[in-house]
């Protein structure tokens, strides 16, 4: 993530990671508890936190401010534009030595059925966010990896 431009604007530059679900129907992925896990780790170890959600969730984000001591914020395309989106984020950022982004959802699932448009996908995209993807692999086995190989190929960027 970056501010600026190469016009002599100060640049910023914000540590992130996005973790997201795969969303493969049974929900409940674990998406929050290791996104918890991550922000505490991340706190013990002694740095400053942020974290973010994806979409107009407001039960995450308290489990996240609980944890890192300060609000966490949402993040959402459908009522920001791309631009403000990387604003807020950057401004909430600030200070921080490290955020975390908790999707919402599967990573492509977005406004609708058919879209990725909204999705945590579409986020990661906008602010050049590494992703680590949650699965549940509970009552599978090489399946899971069949699943994995899939998020890898499905869309490549």
């Amino acid at each position: 993530m970056f501010c600026g431009n190469n016009n002599g604007c100060l640049w910023i530059i914000i540590i992130l990671i996005l973790l997201c679900g795969c969303g493969c129907g049974c929900g409940g992925c674990g998406k929050t508890p290791v996104v918890c896990a991550v922000l505490q780790a991340l706190v013990n170890r002694g740095l400053k936190t942020g974290a973010f959600k994806c979409g107009p969730d407001y039960i995450d984000p308290m489990f996240h401010s609980r944890i890192i001591g300060a609000k966490s914020a949402n993040l959402d395309l459908h009522f920001f534009s791309e631009n403000t989106l990387r604003f807020l984020l950057a401004k909430n950022a600030a200070g921080c030595d490290v955020s975390v982004i908790e999707g919402a959802m599967g990573f492509y699932d977005g406004a609708g059925l058919t879209t990725w448009k909204t999705s945590a996908y579409e986020l990661a995209l906008v602010t050049k966010t590494p992703v680590v993807l949650v699965v549940n692999a509970r009552g599978a086995a090489l399946s899971v990896l069949a699943v994995i190989e899939g998020f890898l190929r499905f869309r490549p960027e």
